[in-house]
């Protein structure tokens, strides 16, 4: 994949799947985890092997979202698109290259979603990780109770 920044319009379009979707997708993810948890010490290293080497797989099999404007739903399996999973690659390219990036964002694409799973990501695969998440302007960071802020 090429460096390059993810502009408003490369993540526009992102059409959101159905609810039933995500209640398959809370299904799987609950019996892959019975399944982790029940089988014995080597695969159990073995899918902690897989979630260390690729943040996609991490996020797609064992993060969650919310949507804080609706409550109805407090936890959404984190099911990234195709243009999402882009997204993460190229930041794990950026670390792994040591290269800066810009990711220009609109509004609802999930972006800071993503940042923040992939954060989490490496903070508990890279040993001695450090990282932050700024804003454009101060009063979109930290407002506790807005969910405008990161």
């Amino acid at each position: 994949m090429s460096a390059k920044n993810y502009s408003r319009r490369a993540l526009s379009g992102i059409e959101m799947p159905s609810q039933a979707v995500f209640i398959e997708e809370l299904r799987r993810r609950g019996q892959e985890l019975e399944d982790v948890t029940d089988e014995e010490h080597e695969r159990r290293m073995t899918e902690l092997s897989k979630c260390a080497s690729d943040p996609v797989y991490f996020i797609c099999t064992y993060c969650y979202t919310h949507d804080p404007r609706d409550l109805s739903k407090p936890y959404i399996p984190f099911v990234l698109y195709p243009r999402q999973k882009e997204l993460v690659l190229w930041l794990l390219e950026r670390v792994q290259t040591q290269t800066a990036g810009v990711v220009e964002k609109s509004k609802d694409t999930g972006v800071s979603w993503i940042l923040s799973a992939f954060l989490f990501w490496m903070w508990l695969f890279v040993l001695g990780f450090a990282g932050g998440v700024g804003s454009r302007k101060l009063e979109y960071v930290d407002q506790r109770g807005d969910p405008k802020t990161i």
